[in-house]
C-alpha cells in the first residue's frame, strides 16, 4: 500500500515536472524565435536603407548634367550627406546635452607630452631605483570639423628643423555613449638618475642619447552609462555642448605594449664604472579593465569643467628587463657588456592601472578656448623584489570656433 502510493505521488510528480519542462522549453522556444524575428527584421531594414542610397547615389552618377541645370552632382552628394548627419539618431536628453546649431568647427590646438618610468630592482641584497624620462615634446595642430567629422593635421617643430625623430601616430573616436583611442609611439632622448650610482647619487644625471628609444602601442576603451546626459566630447572634441551639469559611470578597457632599450654604446668609462651592471632592454605588456566616474560641471553658460578617472586591474601582464654587467677595457677605455640575466615582475592580483582627465573651456559668442590634461599610469610588481611605475601624459591648450 505504502509503496502504491509512493508510486502514485511519483508518477504525479514526474508528470508535473515534464509538462513544465515542456512548458518552459516552448517559451524558451518562442523567446529565441521573437529575438531571431527582431535581428532580421533589423537586418533587413539596414539593407534597405543601404541598397537605397547606393541606387540613389547611382542615380546620381547616371544622370546627364543637362537634367541638372541647377545643381552638380557634387553638390547634390554634399546634401545628401549633410542630411544624413542630421538625421542620425541620437537618444539624448536635449536639456542636458545638445549638437552645435553651426555645422563647422575648427581648432588650433598646442600640445606638450612626455613618458616618464620609476622602476625599483633588487640587486646584492639592495633596492635601487631608476627614473628615467624622455624629452618633453611639443607639437601645433590645427583640426577642422563638420558635424561630427574631423581632420587635423600637426607639426612638431623640432621634427621640422631636424632636432628629433620621435613619431607619434593617433586615431580616436568619441560618442556621447561610447569612444576608443589608438596610439602608436616611438621616441627617444631618454635620461635618468639612479641612488645606487655614486656619480648619480651626487645629483649628475646619465643622458640616454643616440639608439635609446620607446616604442609602444596603446588602445582604450570607454563605454558611458549616463550618455544621455554626459558627453566627453563636449570637453575634448567639442563636437556636442553640455547644458548642464551631469555626470557619469565610465567602464572601460585598457591595453598596453611597450619596449624600452637603452643605447649603451653612450656610456664612458667612468660612467660604466661607477655602475657596474645595468639593464640593457625593459619589455612591457597589459590588458586591464577599468570602472570609474565622469563629471561635467556647467556653473554657467561660458564655463565647462571636467574631471574623469577610471582606475582598472591587470588581467594579464607580462613586465621583464634584460640585466648586462658591464665591463671597461683598461687599455683602450671602450666600454662592453655581458649579458647576465632576464628579470622578470612578480605576478600579482592587485597590478593596477588608470587614465586621469581633466578639461576647462570656456565659450562665449560662437568661440572657445581651454585647456585639458590627459595621464595614464600602471604599477606593477612586488615592492620587496622589483617594481615598475610608468606614466604617459599630455596637456593640451586650444582656441577655436564655430561657423
Amino acid at each position: 500500500m505504502f509503496l502504491g502510493k509512493m508510486s502514485k505521488k511519483c508518477t504525479i510528480r514526474i508528470v508535473v515536472l515534464f509538462l513544465f519542462i515542456i512548458g518552459a522549453s516552448d517559451s524558451f522556444a518562442q523567446v529565441i524565435d521573437s529575438a531571431a524575428w527582431l535581428v532580421q527584421e533589423r537586418i533587413e531594414e539596414r539593407v534597405k536603407r543601404i541598397e537605397k542610397g547606393v541606387n540613389e547615389v547611382e542615380g546620381i552618377l547616371k544622370t546627364p548634367k543637362s537634367e541638372m541645370p541647377t545643381k552638380s552632382k557634387l553638390e547634390v552628394l554634399w546634401n545628401m550627406m549633410d542630411s544624413v548627419l542630421l538625421e542620425k539618431k541620437v537618444n539624448t536628453d536635449t536639456a542636458y546635452v545638445a549638437r552645435p546649431d553651426e555645422a563647422w568647427t575648427v581648432k588650433v590646438r598646442y600640445d606638450r607630452k612626455s613618458t616618464f618610468f620609476v622602476n625599483n630592482e633588487k640587486f646584492n641584497g639592495e633596492m635601487n631605483k631608476y627614473f628615467f624620462e624622455n624629452d618633453v615634446n611639443s607639437s601645433i595642430s590645427a583640426s577642422i570639423n563638420y558635424r561630427g567629422l574631423s581632420f587635423a593635421m600637426s607639426l612638431n617643430p623640432k621634427k621640422f628643423l631636424g632636432l628629433t625623430s620621435d613619431t607619434e601616430i593617433n586615431f580616436n573616436y568619441y560618442n556621447n555613449r561610447f569612444g576608443f583611442d589608438i596610439t602608436y609611439s616611438n621616441v627617444k632622448r631618454f635620461h635618468g638618475s639612479s641612488d645606487y650610482s655614486d656619480l648619480w647619487f651626487r645629483g649628475e644625471e646619465l643622458d640616454y642619447w643616440g639608439n635609446s628609444r620607446l616604442k609602444s602601442y596603446s588602445a582604450n576603451v570607454y563605454y558611458v552609462f549616463s550618455g544621455r546626459r554626459f558627453s566627453y566630447p563636449a570637453a575634448f572634441s567639442h563636437s556636442w555642448i553640455q547644458k548642464k551639469s551631469a555626470g557619469s559611470l565610465i567602464a572601460g578597457a585598457s591595453f598596453y605594449s611597450g619596449k624600452l632599450d637603452f643605447d649603451l654604446n653612450s656610456l664612458d668609462a667612468e660612467q660604466a664604472k661607477d655602475l657596474i651592471y645595468m639593464s640593457s632592454q625593459t619589455r612591457m605588456a597589459f590588458v586591464a579593465l577599468n570602472l570609474g566616474y565622469a563629471y561635467n560641471y556647467v556653473p554657467n553658460p561660458h564655463w565647462l569643467i571636467h574631471a574623469s578617472f577610471t582606475p582598472g586591474l591587470m588581467l594579464w601582464k607580462n613586465y621583464e628587463t634584460d640585466v648586462v654587467d658591464l665591463n671597461v677595457d683598461e687599455q683602450t677605455n671602450e666600454v662592453g657588456y655581458t649579458f647576465r640575466e632576464t628579470q622578470g615582475i612578480p605576478k600579482r592580483f592587485f597590478d593596477c592601472t588608470g587614465i586621469a582627465r581633466l578639461g576647462l573651456t570656456y565659450s562665449w559668442d560662437k568661440y572657445f578656448a581651454g585647456v585639458t590634461g590627459v595621464a595614464q599610469f600602471e604599477h606593477v610588481g612586488d615592492s620587496n623584489q622589483f617594481t615598475i611605475f610608468g606614466c604617459r601624459w599630455k596637456v593640451r591648450g586650444y582656441v577655436g570656433f564655430r561657423l
